[in-house]
């Protein structure tokens, strides 16, 4: 099986990228693995030499890089992304910008690792639908989501944004607030058959007509777009959203997950996992990072030490908060 991953990044994220690489491919050894970027000006020719460094060194994997169409990004400058580039968007349009013999890839963020085969994830049946996704654990739901913002509209009005493309396609749809919303951070994407069902300028279109009310831009857009579209893929499995799962739950995520996403703080920072952000310590970053070459032993002595003076005291009081909680609901 090959196994066909979308990344989009700058020069920002070549390090963060070369960790996940790293566990990419360290994880999936017995699968042939193709790579490709979509990119613009960026990544640069110096952070594209230092993924390269890290796939070559296995003997499964490849880098294609695709050149965006310059009149196709021209269709895209207009958005209104405020603090997003607009590169956000190349994983939305990847079934036209890229070649037509990409059938099926799978799209990972950046600030995830990879922690075991991806074999039976990309092997999934999405059952007709054209994306496979995992709920966002943070936000859950439309009903959450709505609460963040809506930029003037009503819960209404902001909900009949919402296309529903299938069963409500011959009536006006109202969006239920308790429909799941998914995290962008891992997508399956069905190309050929979204190349099948749209053309690229139906998305170019509504993204313009939504632009006002995105946050979280391709996120608001994918759940937007294609409300049902969507197959539900387990979020313990296959994007470990570790900002919201609980502390305790550590053991069974580095056991079970296959890939985990650094939705709360990110493990290269100190103070990481300050009051228990997130389910696992950092130190599996690290472990990559290291391997890629992007970080140095001393690299990684300082962040241990910074983290541990900024994180520990903190942790000492809360298990002692919980150890009497504890013995206080035991009697």
């Amino acid at each position: 099986m090959t196994l066909n991953i979308l990344i989009l990044l700058d020069d920002n994220y070549i390090d963060y990228a070369s960790a996940m690489l790293e566990s990419l491919f360290e994880n999936n050894r017995e699968e042939s693995i193709s790579v490709y970027i979509i990119r613009d000006n960026m990544p640069t020719e110096k952070g594209i030499g230092i993924l390269r460094g890290v796939i070559d060194r296995f003997d499964n994997g490849e880098l294609k890089l695709v050149q965006i169409d310059k009149d196709f990004k021209a269709g895209l400058d207009g958005f209104n992304l405020k603090r997003w580039p607009v590169e956000t968007f190349f994983r939305i349009y990847s079934p036209w910008i890229l070649d037509a013999s990409v059938e099926r890839i799978l799209y990972l963020d950046t600030d995830t690792i990879v922690n075991g085969s991806l074999a039976g994830l990309y092997a999934s049946e999405l059952n007709g639908r054209l994306i496979g996704a995992c709920r966002d654990t943070a936000i859950l739901s439309f009903g959450n989501r709505l609460k963040q913002g809506m930029v003037g509209k009503s819960p209404e009005e902001f909900l009949s944004l919402v296309r529903c493309s299938r069963a409500d396609a011959e009536r006006e749809c109202i969006c239920p607030v308790t429909r799941e919303y998914y995290n962008s951070g891992v997508l399956l994407l069905d190309l050929k058959g979204l190349r099948d069902r749209y053309r690229a300028q139906e998305l170019i279109d509504y993204t313009y007509s939504i632009n006002d009310y995105l946050i979280y831009p391709d996120q608001d857009f994918i759940n937007f777009f294609f409300a049902d579209e969507i197959l539900a893929l387990d979020p313990m499995l296959y994007n470990c959203q570790t900002g919201s799962v609980h502390y305790r739950e550590e053991a069974n995520v580095l056991r079970n997950a296959r890939i985990m996403h650094f939705t709360g703080g990110r493990p290269w920072n100190s103070g990481y996992r300050r009051h228990y952000s997130s389910a696992v310590r950092g130190d599996i970053w690290w472990r990559y990072a290291l391997r890629a070459g992007v970080r140095s032993g001393w690299d990684y002595f300082r962040w241990k030490a910074s983290n541990l003076m900024l994180t520990g005291p903190w942790m000492l009081l809360y298990n002692i908060r919980e150890a009497v909680r504890k013995r206080v609901s035991d009697g």
